[in-house]
């Protein structure tokens, strides 16, 4: 995997994010949805975490950092269960999805932010996707569709001028 798969990954997670906000203001009733735009919205809310996890995972595979690794898998896989939990919840009615919900969610913010200050104290010039991965704690952490999906729009902005960075020195 590239840093270009891992750009469009932070697209997408930002696109879903920013949709989800958008569709958030219309009001709709995630917890009980019985509109088309309620089930919109709560599939949105479980469609984030999956794609988040899939892009902390590509993130894992195209860096180059080696230290923390365990931190990004370990947010990526409750990525996975967070978003599980909130399907189970809103979209299948089931009370008790509300666990996975909630350890998912939980996991996913704190292990991103302990990744982010790890990946910040490596000797590496990616060492700066440390302040993207505190950003990514911050959006769930804020209960903010709007602050995650505007880090990850960042992150995939300036990986762009990165990888760009990148390429010209290396000519």
């Amino acid at each position: 995997m590239s840093l270009g798969s891992l750009r469009v990954a932070s697209v997408a997670v930002g696109a879903v994010a920013l949709i989800g906000f958008l569709v958030g203001l219309a009001d709709p009733a995630y917890y009980s949805p019985e509109t088309p735009m309620d089930y919109l919205a709560a599939g949105l809310n479980s469609a984030g975490p999956f794609v988040a996890a899939a892009a902390l995972f590509i993130w894992w595979r195209s860096t180059p950092i080696r230290r923390g690794v365990f931190l990004i898998l370990v947010a990526a896989a409750a990525g996975i269960v967070w978003g599980l939990g909130n399907l189970i919840e809103d979209i299948l009615d089931y009370e008790w999805g509300f666990v996975f919900f909630g350890v998912g969610g939980i996991t996913t913010v704190l292990a991103s932010a302990l990744a982010g200050v790890v990946a910040l104290t490596v000797r590496d010039p990616f060492r700066w996707s440390g302040l993207f991965l505190l950003g990514v704690a911050a959006g769930p952490a804020a209960d903010s569709a709007l602050v995650w999906a505007v880090v990850w729009l960042v992150f995939a902005l300036y990986l762009g001028q990165f990888t760009q960075i990148v390429a010209s020195n290396e000519s």
